[in-house]
């Protein structure tokens, strides 16, 4: 026989069970979903926008989920630009993409600090005091965008221009030897102009930027193998030669 405790108990924990697989079939919040339908009202039941991905709710998940002309990036709908202009007060553009100026070094995090709403490698701004010799960055074959592996380099240009902000520099555009010289010296240039345009997006005045293709016609490496044809595909600035 089951005493009147143990009945009292069971009671409970049938409760209780009941409970547990209630809250499982609730429907999905704003952090959980199963369809877009989920994700068009905040936790007030007012009206937002959003789309179900992988029983997420996200902003976006392609640029056609944005609107005013924003584009989709990391599930968020942000601002595009081409100079900080474009972006507002307290933001600044950052590789075509409108973002939050940073206040603080401690906003920043791990070893960056803040320098004129930047976050910036700390070695970088250090190194940055210093502008000297030649350098330069590549490119993939007929391509002229900067790759992420050479945003590294580029960064460390940006930090040396801000702080000589009396520095004009000449950013030339190579190519390797292959292709018509009239479609080489358009590459070149579409090439310097990306890094200009890169520079201005990290705070670099325009007016303190110039462009020259020279197409295939100042190769860095000689002859027709793909590792100079690799260094030849370039931006390339002379700090010796800056004004």
């Amino acid at each position: 026989m089951i005493s009147k405790t143990q009945r009292i108990l069971l009671v409970f924990l049938c409760i209780a069970i009941s409970s547990l697989f209630g809250a499982c079939n609730k429907k999905p919040g704003l952090k959980s979903c199963k369809a877009d339908a989920d994700c068009r009202v905040d936790a007030s039941g007012n009206p937002q926008n959003g789309v179900c991905h992988m029983g997420k709710c996200e902003e976006c998940v392609a640029n056609t989920d944005c609107t005013d002309l924003k584009q989709c990036i990391n599930y968020r709908c942000e601002s595009t630009c081409t100079v900080d202009a474009d972006c507002g007060n307290a933001k600044h553009c950052d590789t075509g993409v409108c973002r939050d100026d940073c206040t603080s070094n401690e906003s920043c995090g791990g070893d960056k600090v803040c320098a004129r709403g930047r976050c910036m490698s700390h070695a970088m701004f250090e190194q940055g005091g210093k502008c000297e010799g030649s350098a330069s960055i590549h490119f993939d074959f007929d391509r002229y965008e900067i790759k992420a592996s050479e945003r590294a380099q580029a960064d460390k240009l940006a930090a040396c221009m801000e702080a000589n902000p009396g520095t004009t520099l000449l950013l030339e555009g190579h190519c390797d030897e292959r292709g018509t010289p009239s479609y080489n010296d358009a590459l070149g240039e579409r090439r310097a102009i990306a890094l200009k345009n890169y520079l201005v997006g990290k705070g670099i005045e325009s007016s303190r930027l110039n462009t020259v293709s020279y197409g295939d016609r100042k190769p860095m490496e000689n002859g027709s193998t793909e590792y100079a044809w690799s260094k030849n595909r370039r931006a390339q600035w002379n700090f010796e030669l800056a004004r």
